[in-house]
């Protein structure tokens, strides 16, 4: 009997053991599912505040999504092809789904482009023909008022009506304002230098 008993007692011992090994302390882990949310346009806009045309002229309008949180102007997306468009008055100017804007008759229309929920307009001036600007005379007396090794120093005549002066030295184009001189620097000896001026 003494022997039996020690047998029984190893026996739950034994077992005892085995269920605290394969089993652990219950936990309920929840999986919840993380929906993605894509940019958001905040805004539309067109391409120009204002249009000018002649009578049976057209211009296409280009129209571009503004996202909120995109920080370059470069991630911004073309939306023309998915916008909706009208004309506040159709015997001036017409707009048709492509974005199409045509002048119709001398005056003013304004023309809306339809994203989403956003809305951009623009004016649209139809006139009969184009004014062309008076042209501004080219400069001339273009000399070289004083030379050095390192420097040449250059000079015009005044251009009436010019607003400013532009320089072209070697292919690159300089701004002078309104000074009909110009002073060409840190050149090397014995080169050639070629100079365009015009007034703008």
């Amino acid at each position: 009997m003494r022997k039996q008993g020690k047998l029984i007692a190893v026996f739950l011992i034994f077992v005892f053991l085995i269920q605290y090994i394969n089993f652990s302390s219950t936990k309920i882990i929840e999986i919840k599912q993380i929906y993605a949310q894509g940019p958001q346009v905040s805004n539309i806009v067109l391409d120009s505040e204002k249009y000018t045309l002649t009578v049976g002229e057209q211009h296409e309008m280009v129209v571009t999504a503004v996202y909120s949180d995109v920080y370059s102007a470069d991630d911004n997306y073309i939306v023309t092809d998915f916008s909706s468009y009208e004309s506040s008055d159709t015997s001036v100017a017409t707009v048709d789904e492509n974005g199409i804007v045509t002048g119709i008759n001398l005056g003013e229309s304004v023309v809306t482009a339809t994203y989403q929920n956003y809305t951009a307009s623009a004016v649209v001036t139809v006139l009969k023909e184009i004014p062309i600007a008076n042209p501004v005379a080219i400069p001339t007396g273009l000399k070289a008022l004083h030379v050095t090794s390192h420097s040449i120093a250059l000079g015009w005549d005044v251009v009436e009506g010019a607003d400013r002066y532009e320089i072209e030295a070697d292919g690159l184009l300089i701004d002078v304002g309104t000074s009909t001189d110009y002073i060409h620097s840190g050149l090397r000896p014995n080169t050639q230098h070629t100079y365009k001026v015009r007034a703008v």
